[in-house]
């Protein structure tokens, strides 16, 4: 499959409301010979409006301009963002210390352009990763953060949703942890 740098749009809505939603958007995406960096764009109410591919890169790397990222967000009008990226030898997927940097240096740019950086998520052959669900990176969003506390609900990780609610709440998210009285 022959892939170009630019923006794919897409019609009618498709809501994002957690990772396995992206990885059902992106799902031919999935078995690529070379590393692709994408971009989903979102509009407030987490519906994507765009796949952009911002990088091509080997079968072992990919390089990526983070201004082309934020350019695109910008034009478009995104309300937030969430990167996607592949690891097409890697059959499961772990995150090497340069996706982290890269990471680290979008959520920065992120919130000085104030479009917000919802996920980073690696796909593998056979797994993928989501920076969210494993703590590196923690939305400011609202609704995205309501539907991670059902997920992690529904799988019984009871310490990430208190971790995930003391972090917002640090954040002026309003959030406040409070336990019931019996």
């Amino acid at each position: 499959m022959e892939y170009t740098l630019g923006v794919k749009e897409i019609k009618g809505e498709v809501p994002i409301g957690k990772p396995e939603d992206v990885i059902a958007l992106l799902a031919e995406h999935r078995d690529l010979e070379r590393e692709l960096m994408l971009v989903i764009h979102l509009d407030s109410n987490l519906d994507a409006h765009g796949i952009q591919i911002a990088a091509i890169g080997s079968k072992t790397s990919c390089c990526f301009d983070v201004s082309d990222v934020f350019r695109e967000a910008i034009v478009r009008r995104s309300d937030a963002i969430i990167l996607v990226h592949n690891h097409p030898r890697e059959k499961k997927v772990v995150p090497t210390r340069d996706d982290i940097l890269c990471t680290k240096e979008v959520l920065d740019v992120s919130k000085a352009a104030r479009i917000p950086l919802l996920d980073h998520i690696v796909v593998g052959k056979n797994n993928w990763i989501s920076f969210c669900l494993e703590g590196v990176i923690f939305p400011k969003n609202a609704v995205y953060v309501l539907q991670l506390g059902q997920f992690f609900l529904k799988r019984g990780h009871k310490k990430r949703i208190k971790n995930m609610l003391r972090m917002v709440d640090r954040m002026g998210g309003g959030f406040v942890l409070r336990r019931k009285n019996p």
